[in-house]
């Protein structure tokens, strides 16, 4: 980021004899002086840049240890990460740096992709602080690439060779910060580099093309620093402005009718001792989040919140260790019931990620790293997304930049799948089909295609899913579908023919034991293969149809006061499905008779299970024996399986159908 966190935390600190920091060096009595004080002077001043080149001639002239590593931490703080690590460890062992040395060599690690390293530092440092915090325990715990496929980062054309930062959305566009060089106003240099901060506004065009950009009249604007800026929904501005005595305030300015138009901006009253800067606010302008160097903070900066009540804002209160850490926290955006945020306290790719909290009213219940490519090995921050979801806006320093912070745009990218079921016999569009998407978390969603056999879904690239799709008297089909490889985002088509069940007809006949017909019989047809049973009822002869799929095994149970029946038919053998088929079925006399029985082998103090199983119904029973026995009612035209489990032990045994007693003694063994 070019160091502009620093810039702004040293924008307006407290002067010498009121004389801005930059006056120090600008005079005839400080150009007098020797290169090791001008060095340590400007570095004092947080003028890093500036610095750097007296404090290598002070090393020149006497190599001393301090310079060294004031050196280090000035190359560190303005973007020269590789000779910052070399310095460093000319020193000696890094993790024995002084707090603000190590953890300026960790970020510095962590922005040369040196992950592994930089985490060991960070431990170091944590160590030294003496924190136990919740960084230390969420370490490690993201995939920071996981959805980087999700996501694509463009540069706004807006950009220039000064810095540009911290979005806000409008109903127009954009509003941003940035020091970009307004003619005839003389420029006030409050830190190594950074100018004339100043809130700007720009038109939108496209999704990366702004156009017509103008800085903000003057009750926003004045001859010092401004921004970052948040609105409120009706308007009302909030923004980070510097004082004369060099304290960093918020201020408020209310929207007038004019579009882009606010009266005179205010000062906003919060107990504050410290700096107040970065404000976020709520859609109701009743709740707000800002940035402060207090003193009884977590680290160097952290975000605290505080609440309008009966027209004044409440003592601030921390946002507590989810948010801070003993590093900075800074640019915080808050959007509905989240929070985004950039810290460099953690290890994450870069110097500032951002980060994600989700909160409940002002409670933190979880934060996470937004990941690639939103974060860098740079410095990435001020995040904010469009109401619809589809990408953002946000400020990086990272390469191919245009001039240090650039504004970027981020593509959320989703795939549109358009389906289409038809009738694979005339391609026609199936209406009423249902679609089951298995998403790879386990979850389901499910559609019904309309008049056009269309459905559609949203899925994410770099996934695998599995499609289910089913209509009646059509055989269903489950596919897979991925989204790896091809187009990441956009529409894509996706069609998928259904074969029609193939029916037969089944003209069934039922008979007494004395060959006459058993007229009104109630028949049960169970299909094997699943699904419900059909139930229907001979006629006054003794006759029923029944329509079939083909490919399948069937079970026609009947029954007729104390007769009953059985058969099986099997479509799947049938050749001549178009015509139909005669079944005649005989009654014998139902015998009912009941299932006793014992287990061997089990242990004690351990649960049994039994799984019974109709061969007929395919219907299942569960039993729960009692000290090794148990019983269970049964019938002559079935068959039943008994599964018994305990533990890792099993058995299974198997009773046949047409037994005649009223009794029957079965014995479980377990193995």
């Amino acid at each position: 980021m070019q160091n502009i966190l620093s810039c702004l935390l040293f924008l307006l600190l407290p002067f010498v004899g009121s004389i801005p920091a930059a006056a120090q060096y600008d005079n005839v009595f400080f150009r007098l002086k020797p290169s090791p004080q001008k060095g340590l002077l400007l570095y004092q001043a947080g003028a890093y840049e500036k610095a750097i080149p007296f404090i290598k001639q002070a090393i020149e002239q006497e190599h001393n240890s301090q310079f060294v590593l004031m050196l280090a931490h000035s190359y560190a703080l303005t973007g020269k990460a590789n000779d910052a690590v070399r310095l460093y460890r000319q020193v000696g062992d890094p993790q024995q740096l002084e707090a603000r040395h190590l953890l300026a060599y960790t970020l510095c690690l962590q922005s040369l992709g040196r992950t592994e390293e930089a985490r060991s530092s960070f431990y170091a440092y944590l160590g030294k602080i003496g924190e136990q915090t919740e960084v230390a325990e969420d370490l490690g715990k993201s995939d920071l690439y996981r959805t980087a496929i999700r996501y694509s980062v463009h540069p706004l054309s807006i950009n220039s060779r000064q810095h540009e930062f911290a979005p806000v959305l409008t109903k127009e566009g954009i509003l941003f910060v940035s020091d970009r060089k307004r003619g005839g106003i003389v420029k006030r240099s409050f830190s190594s580099h950074v100018t004339d901060l100043d809130v700007y506004k720009a038109e939108a065009r496209s999704n990366t093309r702004f156009v017509n950009y103008t800085r903000l009249e003057h009750t926003v604007n004045s001859s010092l620093h401004e921004g970052p800026a948040t609105l409120d929904t009706v308007g009302n501005i909030y923004f980070s402005r510097s004082e004369r005595n060099g304290q960093l305030s918020l201020w408020f300015a209310k929207a007038r009718a004019e579009k882009d138009a606010w009266q005179e901006a205010q000062k906003i009253k919060i107990p504050v001792s410290g700096n107040m800067f970065h404000p976020a606010v709520s859609a109701d302008g009743r709740l707000m989040f800002f940035v402060s160097d207090r003193t009884d903070g977590l680290g160097g900066t952290d975000i605290y919140y505080s609440v309008l009540q009966d027209g004044e804002w409440s003592e601030p209160v921390n946002a507590g260790p989810k948010v801070n850490t003993p590093g900075n926290e800074s640019f915080p955006v808050l959007q509905e019931s989240k929070l985004y945020f950039s810290s460099d306290g953690r290890i994450g790719l870069g110097r500032l990620d951002i980060y994600e909290a989700l909160l409940s009213g002002t409670r933190v219940i979880h934060v996470r790293n937004m990941g690639a490519p939103l974060n860098s090995s740079e410095d990435d921050f001020g995040l904010v997304w469009l109401p619809d979801g589809s990408g953002g806006y946000f400020a990086s320093n990272r390469k191919g930049s245009r001039g240090g912070d650039d504004l970027y745009r981020l593509d959320y990218h989703v795939i549109h799948l358009e389906g289409t079921v038809l009738d694979s016999t005339n391609q026609k569009p199936l209406a009423g089909a249902r679609v089951e998407l298995l998403n790879p978390d386990g979850s389901t969603r499910q559609v019904v295609t309309n008049s056009a056999g269309a459905y559609n879904f949203t899925l994410y690239p770099g996934e695998s899913y599995k499609l289910n799709i089913e209509a009646k008297s059509y055989r269903s089909r489950t596919l897979s579908y991925s989204t790896l490889q091809g187009k990441q985002y956009g529409k894509r088509q996706f069609q998928v023919a259904l074969e029609r069940k193939t029916k037969i007809f089944v003209l069934g006949n039922v008979r007494l034991p004395n060959k006459k017909r058993a007229s009104h019989t109630q028949v049960i047809v169970y299909d094997m293969a699943g699904g419900k049973p059909d139930t229907l009822q001979a006629n006054e002869r003794g006759s029923f149809e029944v329509e079939l799929d083909t490919e399948s095994t069937y079970s026609f149970l009947l029954g007729c006061d104390a007769l009953g029946g059985v058969a099986e038919f099997t479509t799947s053998s049938r050749t001549d499905a178009s015509l139909s088929h005669y079944l005649n079925i005989d009654l014998t006399e139902q015998q009912q008779y009941k299932v006793t029985g014992r287990v061997e082998g089990a242990e004690a103090g351990k649960p049994l299970v039994l799984w019974l199983t109709n061969s007929i119904s395919n219907e299942q029973l569960l039993l729960w024996p009692e000290n090794g026995r148990f019983s269970f009612d049964a019938t002559s035209l079935a068959g039943y399986e008994l599964c018994l489990q305990q533990g890792s032990k099993s058995r299974t045994l198997y009773l046949s159908q047409g037994w005649k007693e009223p009794q029957r003694e079965v014995v479980l063994s377990l193995q």
